[in-house]
């Protein structure tokens, strides 16, 4: 029985990596800008979600379990050291967009001016944006994520949309 629950378990963590891995990479970009740390980020959030499954740990939602712990492991590392901007990844390193889209020149700019923007949004609504927007996950898996009320989070998604239209506004008005 044994060979089967960790067949089980094998074949579960293989369908959450193929589901999550490329949308955690991603989190790991926007949080950490820094490809390589991002990378790392990934890595370690699914040994960690591996070595909850091989102890026999449960998980009701996978996608929102993962996630928190890609967040803790962003919040682990920023205690630890301070990280470069998104605006020094792009420009030392290049960035390359993992679900293998090709861009245009003028989509490139226009994403790297959206992100410039949001990246101007207090903390507060920059994560719940990201976690929205860009991950995917609906308010009560951000709510999950980020230990707070289902309510709080839509707030903050609504809020935050209306403070990245006023920038967008001021940064329209000023070009």
């Amino acid at each position: 029985m044994i060979q089967g629950d960790n067949a089980m378990q094998q074949e579960r963590f293989l369908k959450a990596y193929d589901q999550f891995a490329d949308g955690v990479f991603r989190y790991g970009i926007v949080k950490l800008s820094n490809r390589d740390a991002a990378l790392d980020l990934t890595q370690d959030t699914f040994m960690r979600y591996w070595n909850h499954l091989r102890r026999g740990g449960a998980v009701e939602h996978e996608q929102a379990f993962i996630f928190t712990i890609a967040r803790r492991l962003v919040i682990d590392r920023y205690r630890a050291k301070r990280t470069t901007s998104l605006d020094q990844l792009r420009e030392n390193n290049g960035f390359e967009p993992v679900d293998g889209h090709t861009t245009s020149p003028e989509e490139a700019a226009d994403a790297h001016r959206a992100m410039a923007l949001v990246n101007r949004l207090p903390q507060e609504y920059r994560d719940v944006l990201t976690l929205r927007y860009i991950e995917g996950l609906g308010p009560r898996d951000i709510a999950s994520v980020t230990n707070l009320s289902a309510n709080v989070v839509s707030v903050r998604l609504h809020r935050g949309i209306a403070k990245l239209r006023a920038l967008m506004h001021t940064h329209h008005d000023n070009d």
